[in-house]
């Protein structure tokens, strides 16, 4: 809850610190239960994530990026996470895999405008980055064509 009551984040994902691939690098990291937002944040989607099942952390995570909320994975130590593996048959953990991947796989397809306005943010943010850089430089141009003006001219 730190980041969140210190204003560093919208969002926190709790990573299990044992699990079977490593938080750092997991591609499903996003996809936790183990989360904290404000009231005021969720409050919006209730209706929304009402009857999704396992394409809710889906969608509450496009909700969050395309409103420019701020995310923060934390590690939280000691805390395992059994696979499915673990807890039931090869069968059954295969069968529940890609139950859960068709319901993750449909939330993104039902959800593509939370998705391309995402990309549209990104886009935006990296012109506005890219428009402050060429002003920088164009500064500094400016600041050597006067110095070389004022030295020989």
């Amino acid at each position: 809850l730190t980041p969140i009551i210190n204003n560093e984040a919208d969002m926190v994902l709790g990573q299990p610190s044992e699990t079977l691939i490593d938080y750092r690098v997991n591609p499903f990291r996003s996809l936790t239960g183990e989360r904290a937002m404000l009231k005021k944040d969720i409050t919006p989607i209730l209706n929304d994530i009402r009857d999704i099942r396992f394409g809710v952390e889906t969608f509450i995570n496009l909700y969050f990026q395309r409103h420019g909320k701020k995310i923060k994975y934390v590690l939280m130590k000691e805390l395992k996470h059994p696979t499915k593996f673990e807890k039931t048959s090869i069968f059954n953990a295969s069968k529940e895999f890609a139950s859960e991947g068709k319901e993750i796989a449909l939330t993104y397809l039902n959800n593509y405008e939370l998705i391309t306005q995402r990309i549209e943010i990104l886009i935006e943010k990296s012109n506005k980055k890219a428009k402050i850089k060429i002003n920088s430089l164009q500064k500094e141009v400016n600041n050597k064509l006067q110095e070389l003006k004022d030295k020989y001219f």
